[in-house]
């Protein structure tokens, strides 16, 4: 912060419904309304989901590839009570406001991207404070399918606060970042976004060593679809930080028909609706059961 010469603004908060921590773990049997599981991966959010369905709930489904609009369809039955169970990843955790009276642990591991790992003290505490949404209960209750789950939450809730140091910071470029290096450089119409964002990722150096830049994966990924197209570099810019994985062909399929459209200054022909229809019927097919009414 003093590095930016900008100033920081801590606000402390107290939760306004208690929290427990049950003292006992409980299997799928045990499940009744109003409760949210919660799961590690997409596979298991969707088999939790059909077994609880199986059994005649009804289900709301959260997890990070869920297409926007639908993961605010899923919220909304939930909140007005049309489903009464909802089964999520951690993504419940970031931001996702519901109703919850107990929260339930399938597992106290996740796969982090690198390896399989116990949760830590922030998840447990992101997760487990969505239940018990003040107005709505006197109490939030949280355990899981496992005792060993139960025991490992029980202590990182309880256990001060752990702060944990931090490194350095990647930064990711502006676009008066990004248009100064094409412009010194000069690089060629056909792949100015691509050789922009590969000379900041790996050769720029910066003089502040709080920082590092950003290695821009996605980005630069889809640099060089988008440096097909006949765009000024702004466009480009924008296009190349779009929140989608080049590595899902369904999603890149359809924003490089979205770009083609600009290219030809025919965005307003682009049919979102029938894109996520689409999407839905294709890549989501292992969620229909959950009554996708879009």
């Amino acid at each position: 912060v003093n590095s930016l010469k900008e100033s920081i603004i801590f606000n402390f908060t107290k939760r306004k419904t208690p929290l427990v921590i049950d003292s006992k773990s409980i299997s799928i049997k045990h499940v009744k309304e109003g409760d949210a599981l919660i799961a590690f991966s997409k596979k298991e959010v969707l088999q939790y989901s059909q077994e609880l369905i199986n059994k005649g709930f009804k289900v709301s489904i959260l997890y990070g590839s869920l297409p926007p609009e639908v993961r605010k369809m899923q919220v909304n039955k939930f909140l007005t009570g049309e489903n009464n169970i909802a089964v999520s990843t951690d993504v419940i955790g970031m931001g996702v406001n519901l109703p919850v009276s107990r929260i339930i642990f399938t597992s106290h591991q996740k796969f982090d991207g690198k390896c399989l790992r116990e949760l830590n003290q922030s998840e447990c505490l992101q997760i487990s404070g969505r239940a018990g949404r003040y107005g709505l209960s006197d109490i939030g209750h949280c355990t899981a399918f496992d005792s060993k789950g139960v025991n490992l939450i029980k202590y990182l809730i309880e256990q001060k606060p752990i702060v944990q140091k931090i490194g350095k910071l990647s930064i990711k470029p502006n676009f008066n970042h990004a248009r100064t290096i094409k412009d010194f450089f000069k690089f060629d119409k056909k792949t100015e976004i691509t050789d922009t964002l590969n000379y900041f990722s790996f050769e720029l150096k910066l003089s502040n060593e709080l920082f590092f830049t950003d290695k821009l994966n996605n980005q630069r990924k889809l640099a060089p679809f988008i440096d097909q197209f006949s765009l000024e570099f702004e466009e480009k810019f924008k296009l190349a930080f779009t929140p989608i994985d080049p590595k899902e062909e369904i999603i890149l399929n359809y924003f490089l028909k979205y770009v083609k459209l600009i290219e030809l200054n025919q965005q307003n022909n682009f049919n979102l609706n029938q894109i996520i229809l689409e999407l839905t019927a294709e890549r989501y097919q292992d969620i229909k059961y959950v009554n996708l009414d879009i």
